[in-house]
């Protein structure tokens, strides 16, 4: 299944900066596990940054079932960027553009953030809750109000802005400065002094209870959690609580009460307080309660049997059940031993292993990516050509590479590398260290709608950042002399043509890089890959990291050597840097 994990990545890609600011973000450590954990799942995933190219980005990624393909998901993990009620925003969108996701909709996540609305509803259905108040200043607070009580901005969550008041000159100190500083109105509830507790809730209709999680107050009932004590210090947990059976119970159902009084669904984590004669109080529920290894919900989830990989599939799973119905019982074995033979036979995955590295240094690779376009290699600058290949030459002698160096003078160097001393070959890659962009046209690199632009991105240095993003992987998985390809191809040179066939399966254990095509490395036998982003032929699109042998046992002259009388003219060519033989006396430089 197509997987789409959404999160908030870049704050400022919107139209206008308007309203209350989002303060509540997730580490990118944590979308990436959440992303590779789905993965291992089997499933398809790619992680959007949920801004003002969300639909663009998902209209790309999401099949479209009217096709006749498996309907996609939404793994939503977007806390929103500004305004009111900002958790409804990516799950509105969801709705509108007709796309499932896991999660409460935008209603019940509404309902959740606002404290005030929330206790209205856990009144209303008996879910015991503390008394409160609201206010739009200071000047409302009357005079009779019991201390101590707690204070709280009425649309915010993890504790911001949470502070423990006692008495009336400081509730209308606090009360002002919450009001001034988060824009919205302020909850004032009796504070319940005593154990606190979270309870976490998977599943619908009757979801499961994960075992129950006391916080640490360290003796002090007065004790309480903040924001900056949740990002920094947070308490240890206790897990099972240590209560008895009955109580354990009984916040079970109260946290199910409360999330059906809220219309929550797939998820989520309630807080409690217990006093010291043992009568429980509902604080609130959180319906994106927070996946990070450190949160109580994994915490609790890890005490129910539950791996990191399991739990978020298990997540998916129960989302995909709510709108497309349960799956059949027979084919849903017990759920540790179910999801442990998933992952055993997934983890092992090379191509699992490598989308989740890839996915991981995509940064990586756009630094590299900025770098190149940095640096001047347009086809005349033979200093900037050669610059880039020695930067290049760095990074691949880290990898293992041996470099010969073929000398030049009238359009740089040719760089040839390779991982091994033997004659056969099993992978060509041919990269290209110049372009055609005279240093009068030169665009600095820059991210705009998702895309990168820059000099030379189009003409081989987005390829040569893929290359080295992919050897990395190759790297990392301990698979650049290890593993094995396919049907690679053969290339062999008869007069003026190139023909294409398969060879035998075999090991992968050498990889030879070559920044021209021909000489040497061209005609050895083995795949080669093509790391350009524009044509070798006319009409032929070849892609960075394409391996280019989809016409096997078919002549392709144009990837021949061509003797001086067939070649093209530079109009044929211009713009296009093919990486045809005969276009080397076009571009000098060009590899």
């Amino acid at each position: 299944m197509k997987v789409a994990v959404i999160y908030n990545k870049n704050q400022s890609e919107v139209i206008n900066v308007f309203g209350a600011q989002n303060r509540e973000i997730y580490n990118p450590k944590t979308v990436e596990r959440v992303a590779s954990s789905l993965e291992k799942g089997g499933h398809n995933v790619r992680v959007i940054d949920g801004n003002i190219h969300l639909i663009e980005k998902l209209n790309e990624f999401m099949p479209k079932v009217m096709h006749g393909e498996q309907p996609g998901m939404v793994f939503n993990m977007a806390y929103g960027i500004q305004g009111v009620s900002r958790y409804t925003h990516v799950p509105a969108l969801l709705e509108m553009v007709g796309i499932p996701y896991v999660g409460s909709s935008p209603a019940g996540h509404g309902i959740a953030l606002d404290k005030i609305t929330s206790k209205v509803l856990f009144q209303a259905n008996n879910v015991a809750t503390p008394r409160y108040w609201s206010f739009f200043s200071e000047e409302q607070i009357p005079g009779d109000i019991p201390f101590p009580v707690i204070v709280k901005p009425k649309m915010e969550a993890v504790s911001m802005g949470i502070e423990v008041v006692h008495d009336i000159e400081r509730l209308r100190e606090t009360v002002k400065t919450l009001v001034k500083e988060y824009s919205q109105q302020v909850l004032v509830e009796e504070f319940i002094p005593g154990r606190e507790f979270a309870v976490g809730l998977l599943g619908n209709g009757d979801p499961e209870v994960l075992p129950i999680v006391e916080f640490d107050m360290e003796g002090d009932p007065n004790a309480i959690q903040t924001y900056d004590e949740k990002m920094k210090k947070p308490k240890e947990k206790v897990c099972p609580a240590k209560i008895d059976e009955a109580t354990a119970e009984k916040m079970g159902e109260l946290t199910k009460g409360a999330f059906r009084a809220l219309g929550l669904y797939d998820f989520c984590r309630a807080d409690f307080r217990m006093d010291d004669k043992g009568n429980l109080y509902v604080l609130e529920l959180n319906s994106m309660a927070s996946l990070g290894l450190t949160g109580s919900y994994v915490h609790a989830a890890k005490v129910a049997g539950y791996t990191y990989e399991t739990l978020i599939n298990r997540m998916l799973d129960v989302a995909v059940e709510r709108y497309f119905g349960e799956k059949d019982i027979n084919e849903v074995p017990e759920k540790e031993s179910f999801f442990k033979s998933l992952l055993k036979s997934q983890t092992t995955s090379l191509p699992v292993r490598l989308r989740s590295h890839l996915r991981g240094n995509v940064s990586t690779m756009e630094d590299f990516l900025a770098h190149m376009v940095e640096i001047n290699s347009y086809a005349r600058n033979l200093d900037g050509v050669n610059s880039l290949g020695k930067w290049v030459s760095n990074h691949l002698g880290r990898m293992g590479f041996q470099r010969e160096v073929h000398t030049k003078a009238e359009f740089g160097n040719v760089l040839y590398f390779s991982n091994h001393t033997g004659e056969e070959n099993d992978v060509l890659l041919i990269g290209q260290l110049d372009n055609p962009i005279p240093s009068q046209d030169y665009v600095a690199y820059q991210e705009e709608r998702g895309k990168l632009y820059g000099s030379g991105v189009y003409y081989g240095k987005g390829g040569l950042a893929i290359l080295l993003g992919a050897l990395q992987a190759l790297r990392y998985t301990r698979s650049l002399k290890k593993g094995e390809m396919r049907h690679p191809v053969d290339i062999r040179r008869n007069r003026r043509r190139a023909h294409f066939k398969r060879a035998h399966r075999r090991p992968v254990q050498q990889i030879k890089i070559c920044d021209w095509f021909t000489g040497s490395g061209a005609f050895r036998p083995g795949n080669h890959i093509v790391f350009r982003s524009d044509e070798i032929q006319r009409g032929d699109q070849v892609r960075p990291g394409e391996i280019v042998q989809d016409q096997r046992g078919t002549d392709r002259p144009d990837l021949i050597p061509h003797t001086k009388d067939q070649r093209s003219s530079q109009d044929d060519h211009e713009g296009r840097g093919c990486v045809c033989c005969h276009h080397f006396d076009q571009y000098p430089g060009t590899r």
